[in-house]
């Protein structure tokens, strides 16, 4: 079994000053969550912020919400509201037993 990276940099989005279509290009919508990498490895999950800080034991919910065994993720972790748009500030309060948001 080869070892997994212990640290991937989060793709940093590029600002353009007009909007554009072009093939060699891909795009995403702007969540406002936290930007973070997920590493599964052998059923564990692992969360890493762009500054290199521990996220894991923020979402425990994410923990149990998986079905691959290996894998390296870059995305934005949010939390969206019953309308399904995002929620900054549940996202930042973010306590399990609390908060009224799927993350």
């Amino acid at each position: 079994m080869t070892a997994m990276l212990s640290v991937v940099e989060p793709m940093a989005p590029t600002l353009a000053r007009q909007p554009f279509s072009n093939p060699d290009w891909l795009f995403e919508p702007k969540w406002d969550g936290f930007r973070a990498t997920c590493f599964l490895q052998d059923g564990a999950l692992r969360f890493v912020s762009g500054n290199r800080k521990s996220l894991t034991e923020r979402f425990p919910d994410l923990q149990r919400s998986h079905t691959a065994t290996t894998a390296i993720l870059d995305g934005e972790i949010v939390a969206l509201d019953q309308a399904t748009k995002p929620e900054r500030r549940a996202l930042m309060a973010f306590a399990p037993a609390k908060v009224q948001a799927t993350v």
